[in-house]
């Protein structure tokens, strides 16, 4: 995901509303988490991460916001006094990296939420993960798509030195035969390069590999849920 985070840092140079747009699973909450382990070594404590998989409403996302900033216990539940109170916090700030996780099932609603944020705190900036845009101006989208599938340079792809390092991390000794490589280019191409079922596959491998590319369809099937 090397160019991937230098296409999302060149994004959050030129927009401060960037949007990891992909499929369930496709891995936008590890690039994002990834780019805020980053930004945080660089500057500690310049991050906050609020992950919304469990948000019902944009009010509960608000909560979130308050909770990263500390501030949840001083700041009444109004909606519009909460967000107001959120955006002089972040004001306060300074220069700051807001993670929204997981977003979707919040929009269209969330996008006023974070414009507001936007004009209230001029230096912030805010990262947000989705299957679909905020749609608030100035926004800056960066696709994620599946791992690639073919043959990279050294004859394996993306996908498939993927899900070999993550057998690796069960079974730290694993060398996998040409045979298993064979079987393993066989399960990420059902995958469709899809992390989160390549990372499924690797969790069973061992049971039985040739069962392996048998179940990989049903992986990828059942990978397709929300909170990717």
């Amino acid at each position: 995901r090397t160019l991937l985070l230098a296409r999302l840092a060149a994004a959050m140079q030129q927009a401060r509303l960037v949007t990891l747009v992909g499929e369930a699973g496709v891995g936008k909450t590890r690039v994002a988490q990834e780019f805020a382990r980053t930004c945080d070594t660089q500057t500690p404590g310049s991050v906050l991460y609020c992950d919304l998989r469990g948000a019902r409403d944009t009010a509960a996302m608000v909560r979130a916001l308050l909770e990263a900033l500390a501030i949840a216990g001083e700041t009444p539940l109004h909606s519009d006094v909460a967000v107001a109170a959120a955006g002089r916090a972040l004001a306060m700030r300074g220069a700051t990296l807001i993670v929204l996780d997981n977003l979707e099932h919040l929009l269209p609603d969330a996008a006023a939420v974070i414009s507001r944020w936007l004009e209230l705190a001029g230096e912030a900036r805010f990262l947000t993960t989705s299957r679909d845009p905020v749609g608030a101006r100035c926004e800056q989208i960066v696709a994620v798509e599946p791992l690639s599938t073919s043959d990279g340079v050294d004859g394996q792809s993306d996908a498939l030195r993927l899900l070999v390092s993550r057998v690796r991390d069960f079974h730290q000794d694993y060398s996998p035969s040409a045979r298993d490589i064979l079987l393993m280019d066989t399960v990420v191409s059902k995958t469709r390069g899809v992390p989160l079922a390549i990372e499924l596959c690797a969790s069973r491998f061992g049971e039985e590999q040739v069962a392996l590319a048998s179940r990989a369809q049903d992986v990828d099937d059942g990978a397709a849920e929300p909170g990717a």
